[in-house]
């Protein structure tokens, strides 16, 4: 009775370990996809930014020219 009892008791931990083994995993997905969206959300972000401080680049570039030119004359 008792070797039955810790057979049962043994096969209870290997499921339990197998389901801790399988959330781990897809724990592990998660955050695996969870840093990819960050990461691609980021490299938007910086995309824009980067578009963005181009315009102003140019727009400043221009005023700073025209008023250099409304200067020599």
């Amino acid at each position: 009775m008792e070797k039955i009892i810790k057979g049962i008791f043994d096969l209870i931990e290997k499921m339990l370990d197998k389901v801790l083994e399988l959330l781990l995993r897809s724990l592990a997905y998660l955050f695996k996809r969870a840093a990819e969206d960050v990461l691609s959300i980021l490299k938007s972000i910086f995309g824009l930014l980067s578009k963005l401080f181009s315009i102003i680049y140019e727009k400043l570039h221009k005023i700073v020219s025209d008023f250099i030119q409304k200067r020599k004359k």
